[in-house]
């Protein structure tokens, strides 16, 4: 981080301006205000402008621009962030700044400094699209995930003389590559034994799914499709790459070779690159993938949502598919939180809303997921929100602006869909078999021109379906296979 040129009469342009949302509390962050204050104008740039969807986020970039509201930091939290003191435990408080109030305010009294353009609004790019993975685990697999949670365990009580010097040393392992000492927070005995816990089963789940990464990985290959893997472990991003005999980005790759590995799969040499998320979530264009895997999910939805636009980004010519591969109720709960706080993002910085409960980051709700997994109870009924808030709509991801319905040409109400959700066309080539099938129960009565696309995964999902077994029953039935 450079220190203030002699010569007060700089400009300052900030990218990746998001990391610089630590303040006065990371050395980046101080050094970012410390070139701030003396620059005539400054200009931030990011993709992920709430990385954690808080308010208080944004507090350190209106500190930058010099803002009115940044005059007093205690009165922006109390007024904007829902600010107050809350227990932890039987003697500790804390000052929680992690609600979102009075947002139609905040809004209004930033637009002025705020250009939120969302990527439709700025370049001509192809549809992504975001998919929930089920991944399939065999009996063996389920063995080897529980033995997996209980070898971690034990690795960990093996560092514990000190909680903290345990989960920093073991952090890597725990929690994922690129999670940095800041991220661990205030170790209570009590958060530190769940966030532990939480990370020995996330890691147990990332492993899991190895296989079904692998069986994703190699489908789409076979299709003439270029695919991306990201997983939040090296051991998991290893045997993946091992078993697809193919490239492994990951923090220990030195320049040179992160270079030829990023040229060879954009020459399309390769038609899979496995990365960690640390490693290969930012900062690179990967735009021969058609197929992003997320085999783990990053903490904040700003670092996952960074990850999948290596592949969707300028110079992508067709679809991008984000598969979210799921495994465990770990990953379920956690990727409800994502969910939800990109959800608040948008109602942040769009204005569409007065008030929201406070929702941490997930490491700081590790006691509450786990609680959640552990006794069965909704996520939404242990942190006091309403259900509801999990029940995220079905939008197209680039296209959805949050414009009114009837200026969204092609995007209609589906009221065969329970709710009223979204309902977007895709062109998709399936079997006259699978084609047969939807056609009965009047899921399209148009015909969609043949297009390569993830069609397999849709085949699989539909000849899995009871209902699938029993229309192929009836038609055998009366002779017409």
């Amino acid at each position: 981080m450079p220190e203030p040129p002699l010569d007060p009469d700089y400009v300052l342009i900030v990218d990746e301006a998001h990391y610089a949302q630590g303040g006065e509390d990371t050395i980046r962050g101080k050094g970012f205000l410390r070139l701030a204050d003396k620059a005539r104008a400054v200009f931030m740039l990011t993709g992920t402008p709430l990385k954690n969807s808080l308010p208080v986020n944004l507090w350190p970039l209106l500190v930058a621009t010099r803002h009115p509201l940044a005059a007093d930091r205690s009165s922006y939290e109390s007024r904007y962030c829902g600010a107050y003191f809350r227990s932890i435990g039987r003697k500790k408080t804390i000052y929680d700044v992690s609600g979102a109030s009075n947002l139609d305010e905040l809004h209004e009294r930033t637009r002025d400094i705020i250009l939120y353009k969302k990527k439709s609004e700025c370049v001509d790019l192809p549809d992504k699209l975001r998919v929930p993975r089920q991944a399939e685990v065999s009996n063996a697999g389920e063995i080897a995930y529980q033995k997996t949670i209980e070898r971690l365990r034990e690795a960990h009580l093996e560092r514990m003389a000190d909680k903290y010097e345990a989960l920093c040393v073991g952090r890597d392992e725990l929690l994922g590559e690129g999670t940095e000492e800041s991220d661990l927070g205030e170790l209570e005995p009590e958060y530190a034994s769940a966030l532990v816990e939480l990370g020995i089963y996330r890691h147990a789940a990332s492993l899991a799914k190895v296989e079904s990464a692998v069986e994703i990985a190699q489908e789409a290959r076979e299709q003439g499709q270029g695919v991306l893997l990201f997983t939040a472990f090296r051991d998991t991003a290893e045997r993946i790459a091992t078993k697809l005999d193919t490239d492994c980005l990951t923090s220990e790759v030195t320049s040179a070779r992160r270079q030829a590995m990023i040229d060879r799969f954009q020459a399309e040499e390769s038609k899979a690159l496995v990365a960690t998320i640390g490693a290969g979530g930012i900062g690179i264009n990967l735009t021969a993938a058609q197929v992003v895997v997320m085999v783990d999910r990053a903490w904040t939805p700003g670092d996952t949502e960074q990850a999948e636009d290596r592949a969707h980004r300028l110079g992508q010519r067709h679809n991008v598919t984000s598969i979210w591969l799921q495994y465990g109720q770990v990953d379920d709960r956690i990727d409800q939180l994502l969910e939800l706080k990109q959800e608040r993002i948008e109602t942040i910085l769009r204005g569409r809303g007065k008030n929201l409960r406070g929702v941490p980051g997930i490491r700081a709700l590790a006691k509450e997921i786990m609680e959640s997994v552990h006794t069965g109870k909704p996520l939404a009924e242990i942190l006091g929100l309403d259900p509801a808030v999990f029940e995220q709509e079905v939008v197209d991801l680039v296209r959805d602006d949050g414009a009114p319905e009837e200026s969204q040409p092609g995007l209609k109400k589906d009221g065969r869909l329970k709710g009223q959700v979204r309902r977007v066309r895709r062109n998709i080539s399936l079997d006259e078999e699978v084609v047969a099938f939807l056609e009965t129960l009047k899921a399209s009565n148009q015909t969609a021109p043949k297009e390569g696309g993830y069609s397999g995964f849709l085949e699989r999902l539909v000849r899995q379906s009871p209902e699938f077994q029993a229309y192929r029953n009836a038609r055998k039935i009366h002779g017409r296979f």
